[in-house]
């Protein structure tokens, strides 16, 4: 399986709240780093927020972060 497989199984469940295109992803024996990720809002995030917060500022695709991930199984 190659690393844009494994990418794109990690992100399945919302393909939008992430970009992996910047993320480098190292598999090992017992665990697999991802880092660099680029965390985004959905459609659906951004307008509970703008609900909650009574605000108009956030929209689907904005960029609210970056993370890395170190999973070991």
């Amino acid at each position: 399986m190659d690393s844009n497989s494994r990418r794109d199984i990690a992100c399945a469940e919302n393909p939008r709240a992430s970009d992996q295109s910047t993320a480098k992803v190292k598999l090992g024996e017992r665990r697999a780093d991802a880092t660099g990720v680029t965390l985004r809002l959905t459609g659906e995030a951004a307008a509970a927020l703008n609900s909650a917060l009574r605000s108009q500022v956030f929209s689907s695709g904005l960029t609210v972060g970056t993370a890395d991930t170190r999973p070991r199984f």
